[in-house]
């Protein structure tokens, strides 16, 4: 595969930022670049070598370059000229006069003349194209760009080649556990809808995930620096939406999920759970921030898929999926796969017609995402792909088409701006959506197979089911813990679809699974007991203040208080109570019962509500208790009666004694006398 890139060495680069989309009987080669050396522009030149026509999609994909060149034209010199200094971010035009072996010729005349070999009797295809520059004072080659030449002569009433766009609308960058668009992914987003909004008769199908449009309604509902590109880019694609002859939104879940690690992982139950899911999230984040509702049956997958997974799109409705070639076995293999076939294996069929799939071109997907380019030189060559794929069979009579889906590229509006500008008029190339590529073309047109079978997918790393489980149990207690709080019960949730996602480790997809288990620590962290532990009480019943201090973010919070004790009472109604924390200090009064006099303990816990599990605690009590109790008191009085009862009948009898005693000493000597 050629790099077509802007290259540098050192402090040298050369980057293309426009070219002609095609040349042809009328029409010359313009190339704009941005040039920065460490010479004033005096200095430097341009060698610009075109190479022989591409007869084959496979020698443009793999060795544009292989023969030498059929002209050379050196010494091109670069304006604005300037000669002192540097050259940093120059912009300079170069115009060429096309001119074929028969003599025809397109282009200003006072344009360099620049000839094409033709080696048959049309001269339309892909000339490979080199821009070399060079220090003219030393002859040193400083670096070079790469493009290529489209020429498109007469093309008769041969039938166009239909190209279904599909742009993924997404937000770009490592994974993240803030679900926030930061200033510039917003305004990349306002540029590639505006770019869109700007080719009204050019045909697009947009992915837009739900990720990226909750993203757009955050920042817009802030004074933030991307708040307003953010309003700019959901109106702009709210007005797209009603441009339904020529932009076509295709339903996606929320984030681009991982289906084959996710079927590899859990139960087949579980993965049709989960996608559902991410999909009706997207549908209701799509209605919140567009106002619309898709209803798409078509799925385009950037990886090849399991048969489980297709089955598990098709069961929510998908009939036309597109897939890369290498996924489906064929009954007619072809270099180009240029109309739909039936998928025999991708389950359940949808109202009882058969699924159709298609082909993800994977040379158009790679042209698309090559990171070395600037986006302009991508679009570029990305239209001389599609240019190539026509010129392999450009007398066919039969309506045919592919279907780009780029699987990864950094959005860009220069990108999307180029490539529908290219499409927007082009002798050679239709633009349609996707619906109109299954609709319009025939099954198995231009030769192409009429069958295809999906084939196993080798090194899947699955989702661990475990840690999938552990996410959710870990949403639900937050769900326990802040009902109230959707906010964040939404976010984390998004983060349990992120971590679904494509292109993730199993690192990466811990953390994001992991998000909900954060959440609980912060709020267990955040819960504090104030006052003092060891109390003493006078009496048998006593209050014992506390109060419970929270410092996180989220209120209110709710929770269980649980006191336990195998010596000290408390009301059923405390022992085990559910509390609101609304504000950052809640004021309890426990009321407490002790038998008697002595040293006892209780601990206390704060609980997730209806689950044991433990936020706070156990903190110990310590009771020092003073108080009589009163089976003592009883006792005391017991021996008290007692002591009184024997008393008393000692003195009865003592009494007794001594009236005994007196009568008797009283007989023996007779009365007193008188």
């Amino acid at each position: 595969m050629p790099t077509f890139a802007g290259a540098s060495t050192l402090s040298s680069s050369i980057d293309l930022t426009s070219q002609s989309n095609w040349v042809g009987q009328r029409q010359g080669l313009s190339i704009s670049l941005s040039i920065t050396a460490p010479f004033p522009s005096s200095d430097l030149v341009l060698r610009v070598a075109l190479y022989p026509r591409l007869l084959s999609r496979y020698a443009f994909e793999h060795s544009p370059f292989e023969s030498a060149p059929t002209e050379t034209l050196n010494n091109i010199l670069i304006s604005p000229i300037n000669t002192v200094g540097t050259t940093v971010a120059l912009n300079s035009t170069i115009q060429f006069r096309v001119i074929t072996t028969t003599g025809l010729s397109g282009g200003p005349s006072s344009a360099r003349p620049l000839h094409i070999d033709c080696l048959s009797s049309t001269c339309n295809g892909n000339y490979p194209l080199t821009l070399t520059l060079v220090n003219r004072k030393t002859g040193e080659q400083l670096t070079s760009l790469e493009t290529t030449l489209t020429y498109i002569g007469l093309v008769g009433t041969t039938q166009q080649l239909n190209v279904a766009v599909a742009l993924p609308l997404d937000v770009s960058g490592s994974p993240t556990t803030n679900t926030s668009m930061t200033p510039a992914q917003t305004n990349t987003i306002d540029g590639i809808a505006h770019a869109i909004l700007a080719y009204p008769s050019t045909a697009i199908s947009l992915e837009p995930f739900g990720r990226m449009l909750s993203g757009l309604a955050q920042e817009a509902n802030t004074a933030g620096p991307g708040s307003s590109a953010a309003r700019d880019a959901l109106s702009v694609l709210t007005r797209l939406t009603k441009r339904t002859r020529t932009t076509e939104f295709i339903r996606e879940p929320y984030a681009p999920i991982d289906l084959n690690a996710l079927v590899q992982g859990t139960s087949k139950k579980t993965a049709l759970h989960e996608y559902s899911a991410q999909i009706n999230a997207g549908i209701g984040v799509t209605a919140k921030a567009l106002h619309v509702s898709f209803k798409s049956t078509i799925y385009l997958s950037p990886v090849a898929l399991e048969p489980a997974s297709i089955q598990i799109v098709n069961a929510l409705g998908a009939c036309r999926i597109a897939l890369p070639p290498s996924n489906i076995a064929l009954n007619n293999r072809s270099q180009s796969i240029l109309a739909p076939f039936i998928l025999t294996n991708a389950g359940p069929s949808c109202s009882s017609r058969a699924a159709f799939g298609a082909s993800v071109d994977p040379g158009l997907s790679f042209v698309a995402s090559l990171e070395t380019n600037t986006p302009q030189l991508a679009a570029h060559q990305l239209l001389a792909d599609l240019a190539q794929t026509y010129f392999e069979n450009p007398n066919t009579a039969q309506v045919r088409g592919v279907i780009v889906a780029p699987t990864s590229w950094d959005s860009n509006s220069e990108f999307v701006n180029t490539l529908l500008g290219g499409l927007r008029v082009n002798p050679i190339l239709k633009s349609v959506t996707v619906s109109t590529f299954f609709r319009k073309i025939a099954i198995g047109a231009d030769h192409g197979p009429t069958a295809g079978i999906i084939e196993s997918v080798d090194g899947t790393v699955p989702i661990s089911s475990a840690a999938l489980a552990h996410a959710y149990r870990g949403l639900d207690t937050i769900a326990l813990l802040t009902p109230t709080d959707h906010a964040l019960i939404a976010q984390l949730t998004d983060e349990i679809f992120n971590g679904e996602s494509l292109d993730l480790t199993t690192h990466q997809r811990g953390l994001l699974f992991h998000t909900p288990a954060i959440a609980i620590s912060d709020i267990a962290s955040s819960l504090h007991l104030s006052g003092t532990s060891h109390v003493t009480l006078t009496a048998a019943k006593g209050k014992i203040p506390i109060t419970i201090h929270y410092t996180g973010p989220v209120l209110p919070v709710h929770v269980d208080l649980l006191i336990s004790s195998s010596k000290i009472s408390f009301p059923p109604a405390e022992a085990h109570q559910g509390l609101i924390l609304s504000l950052r200090d809640t004021n309890k009064v426990l009321r407490v019962s002790t038998r008697t006099s002595g040293l006892y303990t209780f601990e206390l816990e704060l609980l997730v509500p209806h689950q044991k599990t433990v936020l706070f605690g156990p903190v110990v009590f310590t009771i020092t208790s003073t108080a009589a109790s009163g089976v003592a008191i009883a006792l005391s009085i017991g021996a008290l009666a007692v002591l009184f009862l024997w008393w008393s009948r000692s003195i009865l009898r003592h009494r007794r004694a001594k009236i005994a005693t007196d009568a008797a000493q009283t007989g023996e000597t007779g009365p007193t006398p008188t």
